[in-house]
């Protein structure tokens, strides 16, 4: 049944991100952003009309000796084109405009409404895992952690604009204006989303650690480290080019105990003083700065586990279970629903309102349920080809399909969603899954590549 939680105890959490790890919103946008020539002086309102295009609209913000009155008619476009921020663009085949205004395809092409995606890497070992880390991608080669650089962080508000150009509330108001004003003309504000993603990493690729022990699970981080399951232990180190030594987590290394089908497809979450996983009897736990043998969690899991808000969320068989994760013991499990023969959920994601996951099967889904409970999951996607590892945010969600032909799908947020989009399909399973702010990352061990392709 539905439940009602008091206490504050959830609220809108951090992305998780499924494959290899969930990689909260910290790993956030991750590209410099071009177009943007003219910059506002702090605190100075009059110089933001050079952040937008020239509409012909009248100024209507409301300063003396401003003209405040009827505004005019955006302008009009020929038939098959759609009137964005930049102008009147075919979204069809707009690479800054892709499928809906602002949608940028970072560098690629648009072809019938569809960015391509990106090789970021190529030549890698059965590459897998993989995370995203502010202004770095790590995942996991045969034995070695690879690193790449990718351009600098920058945060976007919803005019384009970096944030840290507007210095008061006042602007940020002119600019919520300003989107009025050309939403009255019947003109999407939305800018692009940003600027390039090289589509090579090139020589920003390094070797950040090797890992002998090979069969790299999952990653994840928590303030300025990176965590990581192999076969041999839980391991700590922190973020950067290099990492000249690893910690083992559990010491001594004889009480680890492997991770069920190590080596791909495991979910690691990090809170903010312990790391959680599905183990061989069920969710373990381990404290950030090590432990002297794990802890069980909980008795049940599968293979997913997702994290928001210090709220783990774990499928145990028909349910979905929760459990408050401060520590490396569960408290009081509760389950948000339980629906007798249903298949398992297998891996999991959320964005902090809504709990998703997939239903490994040939014929399986996509469901969800309220992070306060529900009687029936809702069907987000229905008859996926073997859906598995998967992450969320607050522009959707976005899952592996395992089948034929293998591909990356995505759905907006909420409900049920008839039609999902394909945003990648090729000959080769993805292995790992990661989001951000921008862009969707996924590794191609088949392929020997890491690939990018953005979001909807």
């Amino acid at each position: 049944m539905a439940r009602t939680r008091g206490g504050g105890r959830l609220g809108l959490g951090l992305l998780v991100a499924a494959a290899v790890a969930s990689a909260p919103l910290a790993c956030s946008l991750l590209t410099s952003y071009s177009g943007l020539t003219a910059q506002a002086d702090a605190g100075d309102a009059g110089s933001l009309d050079a952040k937008r295009p020239d509409t012909g609209l009248a100024d209507t913000t409301g300063q003396p000796g401003q003209d405040t009155g009827p505004r005019e008619a955006g302008p009009a476009c020929d038939a098959g084109k759609t009137a964005c921020a930049q102008g009147c663009v075919d979204l069809t085949t707009d690479p800054a405009s892709c499928g809906r205004c602002g949608r940028d395809c970072m560098g690629g092409a648009c072809t019938m409404g569809t960015c391509e995606a990106l090789t970021l890497a190529s030549g890698q070992s059965t590459p897998g895992a993989i995370i995203v880390v502010s202004d770095a991608l790590y995942w996991g080669n045969a034995n070695e952690i690879m690193r790449c650089a990718l351009p600098a962080e920058a945060v976007i508000v919803d005019s384009g604009v970096a944030d840290s150009d507007l210095a008061d509330a006042d602007a940020d108001a002119d600019l919520v204006d300003a989107d009025a004003d050309l939403a009255d003309a019947g003109i999407d504000a939305s800018e692009p989303d940003g600027g390039v993603l090289a589509a090579t990493c090139g020589a920003s690729v390094t070797s950040y650690r090797s890992t002998p022990s090979g069969a790299l699970s999952a990653f994840a981080t928590e303030g300025a480290r990176l965590f990581w399951l192999d076969n041999v232990n839980l391991w700590s180190c922190a973020l950067g080019a290099t990492c000249p030594a690893e910690t083992p987590l559990v010491v001594p290394i004889t009480r680890y105990a492997p991770p069920v089908a190590a080596g791909r497809g495991l979910q690691l979450v990090a809170g903010a003083s312990a790391l959680y996983w599905p183990g061989p009897g069920g969710i373990e736990a381990c404290s950030l700065g090590g432990c002297n043998f794990m802890s069980e969690f909980a008795q049940s899991g599968t293979s997913g586990i997702a994290l928001a808000d210090a709220t783990a969320y774990w499928g145990a068989g028909p349910s979905v279970t929760d459990c408050v994760a401060t520590s490396t013991s569960c408290p009081a499990a509760m389950a948000l629903l339980a629906v007798p023969g249903a298949t398992a959920a297998f891996y999991l994601a959320t964005d902090g309102t809504t709990v998703y996951w997939t239903e490994q099967a040939a014929d399986g889904g996509v469901r969800s349920c309220p992070v306060s409970g529900c009687t029936t999951p809702a069907v987000v996607a229905a008859s996926q080809a073997t859906p598995t590892l998967i992450a969320a945010d607050r522009s959707g969600v976005y899952w592996i399909n395992t089948g034929t032909p293998p591909a990356i799908m995505a759905c907006p947020p909420g409900g049920a969603c008839p039609s999902p989009t394909v945003l990648w399909t090729g000959a080769y399973t993805p292995a790992g899954l990661a989001v951000d702010a921008r862009a969707v990352y996924f590794t191609l061990p088949g392929a020997s590549t890491v690939m990018a392709v953005a979001k909807l």
